[in-house]
């Protein structure tokens, strides 16, 4: 998860299985005539989890040693890909009013690629609601994904390449 700040959050998936979804089947509705459907009924967990680490996500500039904060990044996928050679799962993500996706290693926060999608993204408006904000992964994995905008008239299917 981000959260718009230069970290990514990680959670542990069984502390989030510990929160059972139950329905109120004892609560009746004020009104006889109304009609209250279970499956659809207000389901509630409260439940305060912490999340089990972070990391600072960062990129370095060929001119510049220092790592550079990376912030503002938004629609995360898990995604098969490549770090020191060895196949890993890195995370994707495109950072808000830019025209690129990073793949992050989610171990090190090092920025490994950046792909620019200058090229399918449309021209952004004065308001700026042309963004790029859609990323899905491709069930036949491969490294094939679906990118696409808000008010973009086009979904792309693009393969990523090392």
């Amino acid at each position: 998860m981000s959260d718009g700040s230069v970290n990514l959050f990680f959670w542990d998936a069984a502390e989030l299985d510990a929160c059972e979804i139950e329905t109120d089947s004892n609560s009746q509705n004020e009104n006889e005539n109304d009609q209250v459907d279970d499956e659809n009924a207000m389901r509630e967990c409260d439940l305060e989890i912490e999340a089990s680490r972070s990391i600072m996500v960062r990129s370095f500039l060929r001119e510049s040693p220092e790592p550079i904060p990376v912030k503002y990044l938004n629609e995360l996928e898990l995604v098969p890909g490549m770090i020191d050679g060895s196949l890993a799962h890195t995370v994707l993500a495109n950072v808000w009013f830019q025209r690129y996706l990073l793949e992050i290693d989610p171990k090190s926060g090092i920025v490994l690629r950046l792909f620019d999608l200058a090229t399918l993204c449309p021209e952004l408006s004065q308001r700026g609601e042309n963004v790029l904000n859609g990323i899905s992964v491709s069930a036949d994995g491969d490294r094939v994904i679906f990118v696409t905008g808000k008010q973009w008239d086009s979904m792309y299917k693009i393969r990523l390449h090392y």
